[in-house]
């Protein structure tokens, strides 16, 4: 018998962002491989309309507020830098038709080192979805309590 372990990974949705529908959605560079709902800066300039990628600034801060019927966590943000851009990254969770169908989940979706993906700018205020993979100690997260999260500087996962 074979048995394959794949890895999962943060599923995450721009619920109610203000760049969705007024502001700025990046495309950005990823410089590793990055989930979908990490929580990053930007830096270097590329090329026409492209940036590259760097740890969330340090004022990022937010809430969860609240879980959706699918069991995602709602996270409010509630602090931003004023010096710098503070981006989520989503990018449509597109899996190969030809994969297994076991496969065809968003949870193992993932986008690669060197990837063009969008980055939507946060502002205060702005809602997004995450998945418990999109935290780094999901077990401390208190919806009731309103836990307040940071983006890890490394990982740029949220952390209580």
């Amino acid at each position: 018998m074979i048995k394959v372990s794949v890895a999962t990974h943060a599923v995450a949705f721009p619920s109610k962002l203000k760049s969705s529908l007024a502001g700025h959605i990046f495309n950005v560079i990823v410089q590793e491989d990055i989930d979908n709902g990490t929580v990053r800066g930007l830096q270097n300039y590329t090329h026409f309309d492209q940036y590259e990628d760097k740890a969330a600034p340090a004022e990022f801060k937010a809430k969860v507020v609240d879980r959706a019927a699918n069991g995602n966590y709602y996270v409010l943000v509630t602090g931003i830098s004023t010096t710098e851009p503070t981006v989520l990254i989503y990018d449509d969770p597109i899996i190969k038709e030809t994969n297994d169908p076991h496969l065809k989940k968003a949870k193992y979706f993932f986008n690669p080192q060197g990837a063009t993906v969008r980055a939507f700018e946060l502002a205060i205020g702005d809602i997004f979805e995450l998945s418990a993979e999109g935290f780094t100690n999901v077990e401390d997260i208190d919806v009731e309590a309103k836990t307040e999260v940071k983006a890890n500087a490394t990982t740029g996962k949220l952390e209580a």
